[in-house]
């Protein structure tokens, strides 16, 4: 918590809970909220004053900056993961219409191979019938 917040939560009391966190976070008469700050602004009073008041420390600030870039990095790495496995198997079903491709590919040039058969047979049957008509 900064003095500014300090100052705002302080400036935001009544002054029946001001004089309520007097008591129970300061410990002696300080009669004005600048005194409080200043006297507060000692070390190892945040932790004390700061839960008081229901605000964090500094320190816990950057724990939670901390734990929540962790946290946005795990959801970053938990979509680079789904990204992977997607892409694996975008690559598995590319890979497999290649070998559908190569395969139709096959039957393509078999159904060309026997047309050109079939069409010289065709040719033969109608010289072997235009023959057996001259004759």
């Amino acid at each position: 918590m900064t003095p500014a917040e300090l100052k705002s939560k302080l400036d935001s009391m009544s002054e029946a809970e001001f004089a309520d966190f007097k008591s129970a976070v300061v410990g002696n008469p300080v009669t004005t909220r600048a005194q409080v700050i200043d006297q507060l602004a000692g070390p190892g009073l945040e932790a004390k004053w700061a839960h008081y008041l229901g605000l964090l420390t500094e320190r816990e600030k950057e724990v939670k900056a901390l734990t929540d870039t962790a946290h946005g990095a795990q959801v970053s790495a938990d979509a680079a993961a789904r990204s992977a496995k997607s892409a694996e198997e975008a690559l598995k079903m590319a890979k497999d219409a290649e070998v559908q491709a190569a395969k139709n590919y096959r039957l393509a040039w078999i159904s060309t191979v026997s047309a050109v058969i079939s069409a010289f047979i065709a040719l033969f049957a109608l010289i072997v019938s235009i023959i057996a008509l001259a004759k």
